[in-house]
């Protein structure tokens, strides 16, 4: 199955009809046809759309009914390009929602520059720069999981904050994000990162250091400039 950026549907001719015609057109038969369509209107939550005609769609809202004809006939390996640009933040979250929940009976590949995406939906990732394989690694073992903190305060951290952190036995080293003060980078080397995660949070909230945002690994735009840049 395929989603392209560029969202091409029939103009004339209902969504309903159009998921019917595509499903006729891999085989199956009228009435299958119908029943795979409906199967598919019900997976993709598009009920609300199968009675119009695609002129009269947004784009967001045509590409969601692309999305749903690539699941017709349930693809081994379903091709999405760019498969949430164009759509409110909610119908985002819904796509990344399907696609995860999906996950166990299809293989996604998702051409992308929204890398927050591909890190909360992958499971690997491939870099590509000027048409060159850069790195193909798991999403953890690029962004480090287990050897790095990223973590965003409320105020920047004061010298005693940082100072505390860096006591804690496992911790390398603290980076400040220059473009953003209130960002630290922390590496760490552990057998037992989740106790080193936790000694960590403990310590800051001991401090009234007020954690806004909090994530395990290295921020994996900064992996994909290191390495393109490196290429």
């Amino acid at each position: 199955g395929i989603l392209p950026q560029d969202v091409p549907l029939l103009q004339g001719i209902s969504v309903h009809a159009q998921l019917v015609l595509l499903a006729r057109l891999q085989g199956h038969n009228r009435r299958d046809a119908v029943r795979e369509a409906e199967r598919i209107i019900g997976l993709s939550g598009i009920s609300e759309l199968v009675g119009q005609y695609p002129e009269n769609l947004s784009f967001g809202q045509r590409k969601r009914v692309i999305f749903a004809q690539a699941l017709i006939g349930k693809p081994e390996l379903i091709l999405l390009d760019e498969p949430t640009s164009g759509l409110d933040p909610v119908a985002a979250n819904d796509v990344r929602a399907l696609i995860r929940n999906l996950r166990v009976d299809h293989t996604f590949i998702i051409s992308s520059h929204n890398l927050d995406e591909i890190r909360n939906v992958c499971d690997e990732i491939i870099i590509i720069d000027k048409g060159k394989l850069v790195r193909h690694n798991t999403i953890q073992e690029l962004v480090e999981h287990d050897s790095y903190l990223t973590i965003v305060l409320e105020k920047e951290p004061r010298e005693q904050d940082l100072e505390l952190v860096r006591a804690v036995s496992a911790v390398i080293g603290i980076t400040i994000d220059s473009a953003n003060p209130k960002k630290l980078s922390i590496r760490f080397q552990s057998e037992k990162p989740d106790e080193v995660q936790f000694r960590i949070l403990e310590l800051l909230q001991q401090q009234q250091a007020t954690v806004l945002e909090f994530s395990r690994g290295s921020a994996i735009s900064d992996k994909v400039v290191e390495l393109v840049r490196k290429h």
